[in-house]
C-alpha cells in the first residue's frame, strides 16, 4: 500500500515529531527577534525615539533570542540522544545513524544565538541615579568669572625673549 506524503508525518516517531516542533518554535522566535531587536536599535530612528523605550525593545528582542536558542538546544539535544540511545542498544533492528556536522552546527547555532540574547538583554542598564549633594558643582560660575589674568601681547614678547635653547 502507497502512503502519500502528508500522511509521513503521522507515521514519524513521536520524539521526531516533538525535535520537529521545537524547532519550527525556534526558527519562528529566532525571526521574531530578530525583527524586535531591529527596532530595540539606537540608530533606527523608525517607531520611538525614547532612549529608555528602545533599551525595553532591545530586552524583548534578546529574551527570544534566548528563548529560540533553548527551543532548538532542547531539539538538536533530544534528537542526538536518541540517536545515541539507538546506536548502542545491541537489541535495535533499524538503521543505526551516527551524530554528524548538522548537529554540531545545529549547537554552535544555539549557543550562538543565547549568547547574543544575553548580549542584548546585558545592554539594558537603567540610569543610575546619583545622591543628591555629593560631589556637586556648579561649572557655570567657574567659566562666567572674571579672568584677573589676561595676557597681553608684550608679556608674550618679553617670555619669547627670554626663552634659552
Amino acid at each position: 500500500m502507497m502512503t502519500s506524503p502528508g500522511f509521513i508525518t503521522f507515521i514519524l516517531r513521536a520524539h521526531l515529531q516533538a525535535c520537529r516542533a521545537l524547532m519550527i518554535i525556534a526558527i519562528i522566535l529566532g525571526l521574531l527577534a530578530a525583527a524586535i531587536s531591529f527596532f530595540g536599535l539606537k540608530c533606527i530612528k523608525t517607531g520611538s525615539n525614547d532612549e529608555r523605550r528602545k533599551r525595553k525593545i532591545a530586552l524583548a528582542g534578546g529574551l527570544n533570542f534566548i528563548v529560540a536558542g533553548l527551543c532548538s538546544m532542547v531539539a538538536i539535544s533530544w534528537y542526538a540522544a536518541m540517536i545515541t540511545a539507538q546506536f548502542f542498544d545491541p537489541f535495535y533492528g533499524g538503521i543505526k545513524y551516527e551524530l554528524g556536522y548538522a548537529l554540531y552546527l545545529g549547537w554552535a547555532g544555539s549557543i550562538l544565538a543565547i549568547v547574543g540574547g544575553a548580549c542584548l538583554c546585558c545592554s539594558y542598564k537603567g540610569k543610575k541615579q546619583s545622591k543628591p549633594g555629593i560631589y556637586k558643582h556648579d561649572y557655570s560660575t567657574v567659566q562666567n568669572a572674571p579672568s584677573n589674568f589676561k595676557r597681553t601681547r608684550s608679556s608674550e614678547n618679553t617670555m619669547a625673549s627670554k626663552a634659552y635653547v
